[in-house]
């Protein structure tokens, strides 16, 4: 196999997408790269700054070389996983299932707080008036992407609930970016009556100083969803078997590197439990 596929590599590259990763050994550096593709839902310059301290972890401890590759949609890092042109990719749960056929999950995200599940909220403006979820209908709502298990599918599942079919009776806006943090202020701005975050979001935006003092308890959540999976590293069913063991053990070990886990924002990685995806995918069925 090839470890990442180099015709993406020469392709992505030309597009000013691909971060190449590090100089290593020379003796790593006449390997082939195994390319990891993340989910594009931050700037490449900070998906940078995140995970190449854990792509350096996974050279050292695998003693293999790797690239980390930036798609330039959710769409095309579905196409590079789909046809195998990629070895590894880091997404949340709906991407996954998306690619389920050509994908091997290897290890589940364990958040900053300890968890390995996430919920979504929905946000409006407090002074909107809005207090029930069918008082949406006819509205507009701001999503980070219309490919995120927290951003969008979640709380889309969770108004048809209550009637609102949210493709159909609502106008969706894609803020700017995809970045769920331009959700809050398309919400503030008026460019939208509600926004689809995750819950995490909002301590994020806070922490960071995104939003100006008093911007956040303009906010109101007006609805939780339920929980759903972190993201998940996986490998494309093509790597060989002896590299996903040595992947797996590998992330599964990363909790002992402070710099590693801080700099992704994560506390570590933790086993996929036996039909977990296999139970959430079978719930999106159709979704």
């Amino acid at each position: 196999m090839d470890a990442g596929g180099a015709g993406v590599g020469r392709r992505l590259l030309t597009s000013a997408l691909v971060l190449c990763l590090l100089a290593g050994p020379a003796s790593l550096m006449a390997q082939p790269a195994y390319h990891v593709a993340v989910s594009p839902e931050y700037l490449p310059i900070e998906l940078w700054q995140r995970f190449n301290p854990l792509i350096l972890y996974l050279e050292a401890a695998i003693r293999a070389r790797f690239e980390l590759l930036v798609p330039r949609s959710v769409e095309e890092l579905i196409d590079l996983v789909k046809k195998r042109e990629v070895a590894f990719s880091y997404q949340n749960p709906y991407v996954l299932v998306l690619t389920w056929e050509a994908s091997v999950p290897l290890a589940l995200t364990v958040g900053a707080h300890g968890a390995t599940e996430s919920r979504s909220v929905i946000i409006v403006r407090k002074n909107s008036g809005i207090i029930r979820l069918n008082q949406l209908k006819g509205g507009r709502v701001s999503v980070g992407s219309l490919y995120s298990a927290g951003g969008f599918i979640e709380p889309r599942i969770l108004m048809s609930g209550q009637g609102v079919d949210v493709e159909r009776d609502m106008t969706v806006v894609v803020a700017k970016g995809n970045k769920q943090e331009t959700v809050l202020h398309d919400v503030l701005d008026g460019q939208a009556e509600a926004g689809f975050v995750d819950e995490e979001v909002l301590n994020r935006v806070e922490s960071k100083g995104v939003l100006s003092p008093g911007q956040l308890q303009e906010l109101t959540i007006l609805a939780h969803t339920p929980s759903y999976p972190n993201w998940i590293f996986s490998a494309v069913n093509t790597v060989p078997d002896n590299m996903k063991k040595r992947m797996t053990e590998a992330l599964l070990k990363v909790s002992h590197h402070k710099a590693v886990v801080d700099a992704a924002r994560i506390q570590g990685f933790v086993p996929v439990p036996d039909t977990y995806l296999e139970n959430y995918r079978k719930r999106m069925a159709g979704r």
